[in-house]
């Protein structure tokens, strides 16, 4: 068959800004994001298996992540840091055709045809996180405090492996 080309297209793009309020007080903000996509092909080598277009797929993937970020000198001897993070990935595949993929072990050398078998249905993952940190030097020793709470969440609504169809093997 010769070579095969699994063409992708990646839009990346990221940015940041620094704005300095006054004397001792800034704040700094990035955003970054690769979304991408692939041209219906085989994504897998396992569709080169198959004699037609059937196992191809084009998949669909990437992020985007925002960071927001204080820093402060509120007094002689009080600093503070603060930050937000917000990151959500996603990846989907969608598949050329939905049929069976079937392995015929009668014949030889063994057939396999139909669709991509099992696949990754979709997936997205949302991430946040939030950091106040709090600095208080005295004359005899600093104080340092912090909360740093983070919350994680991922839709499992399309989480997970499925197959298109049903997978099914043939035996002499």
């Amino acid at each position: 068959m010769g070579d095969i080309d699994r063409v992708r297209d990646t839009l990346t793009c990221s940015t940041k800004a620094t704005w300095q309020l006054g004397n001792g007080h800034r704040i700094d903000a990035s955003f970054f994001g690769d979304p991408s996509s692939g041209d219906i092909g085989p994504q897998r080598t396992s569709a080169l298996l198959v004699g037609d277009t059937a196992s191809f797929s084009s998949p669909t993937y990437g992020g985007h992540n925002q960071t927001l970020r204080y820093n402060g000198v509120l007094s002689n001897n009080w600093l503070l840091e603060a930050s937000f993070a917000r990151a959500l990935n996603r990846i989907s595949e969608v598949f050329s055709v939905n049929e069976w993929r079937v392995t015929d072990q009668t014949l030889t050398p063994t057939r396999i045809s139909g669709g991509i078998g099992f696949y990754e249905v979709g997936s997205r993952g949302l991430n946040r996180q939030v950091a106040v940190k709090s600095t208080n030097i005295s004359a005899h020793q600093p104080h340092r405090s912090w909360l740093e709470p983070s919350r994680s969440s991922r839709s499992h609504a399309k989480c997970g492996s499925e197959r298109v169809g049903r997978s099914r093997s043939h035996f002499a």
